[in-house]
């Protein structure tokens, strides 16, 4: 078994956020709303928006900009530490590389935007942003609610112009590209190995962001690669189940399963007693075509 583990690594994926199937006003499914800081809840909402293709037309003849679905913070509140988030919370995402486009339309006390990844919470995560009038593009870090020192060049930032922010996270390494130019020097950090990826703004920013993907490794538990590998090498078996517990849960049950909706079930008195007499961490019981076998 370890040494299928060993030889499975998750296959790269991509994904491709539109917001076009959201109700115009709403929040789409699948997104939290958080704030870091102090100051009123932020409110993000679906609007449309007209936004220039990401590809250039092929003739003079095709639209400039087409009317989409964008999501935007529209919530005015100048407090200087107040610093809405958007979060993702269907995925976890460690290796990826994200790319988003978004543009800073309004602000007194600020003008800022763009992105929180392996978020945590509202107190843990990495930023990169741009301010149209600092003119700068920054990275920085909050843990614990603390804020590190940011690190950035100064460049353009338009107000009321499209720009594109992309981040690529490899094991502690981050790269930083701004309208395609990598803007920082690669940098270094073990502070979240994971997590969640979504928008930022700060204190009155209005802004709007559209045309997130992400291309990335997705992330797996011991148990889920384990039951790949072994159903990739034994590709006749009916079933396979691995048992398991975790601190936050330490109950045994269903780790990972051949059959999703099994996933999370309690461990029955079978699996039990295997662990007890084999003395493991983990038991993994299966069906084959021969009849019932457990290890």
């Amino acid at each position: 078994m370890a040494l299928l583990l060993a030889g499975a690594p998750a296959e790269a994926a991509e994904r491709f956020f539109e917001f076009e199937k959201a109700d115009e006003g709403g929040v789409p499914p699948g997104w939290s709303s958080l704030l870091a800081g102090a100051g009123r809840v932020p409110e993000w909402k679906i609007l449309l928006e007209d936004v220039p293709p990401t590809l250039r037309p092929l003739s003079d003849k095709a639209p400039v900009v087409t009317r989409r679905a964008v999501l935007a913070q529209v919530s005015r509140d100048p407090a200087d530490e107040r610093f809405p988030l958007l979060a993702f919370d269907g995925e976890r995402y460690g290796d990826f590389t994200a790319a988003v486009r978004f543009k800073i339309v309004d602000g007194v006390a600020e003008q800022m935007a763009g992105m929180v990844f392996r978020l945590q919470d509202e107190r843990n995560f990495y930023v990169v942003r741009a301010s149209a009038l600092g003119n700068n593009v920054r990275f920085y870090k909050f843990v614990d609610g603390q804020r590190s020192a940011p690190i950035g060049p100064e460049v353009p930032v338009a107000r009321g112009e499209w720009h594109e922010l992309e981040v690529t996270c490899t094991a502690n390494r981050i790269r930083v590209r701004f309208n395609g130019a990598e803007v920082l020097p690669e940098l270094t950090d073990n502070s979240f190995s994971a997590g969640r990826v979504g928008f930022f703004t700060k204190s009155d920013t209005v802004a709007y962001f559209a045309d997130l993907r992400m291309d990335y490794r997705p992330l797996q538990t011991l148990a889920e690669t384990l039951l790949r590998a072994t159903l990739e090498d034994q590709p006749r078996l009916l079933d396979l189940r691995i048992y398991g517990s975790t601190p936050e849960r330490a109950a045994m049950h269903v780790m990972a399963a051949k059959d999703p909706a099994v996933v999370g079930e309690a461990a029955g008195e079978v699996e039990e007693g295997s662990l007890r007499v084999g003395g493991v961490g983990e038991a993994v019981v299966w069906s084959a075509a021969a009849g019932v076998a457990q290890a």
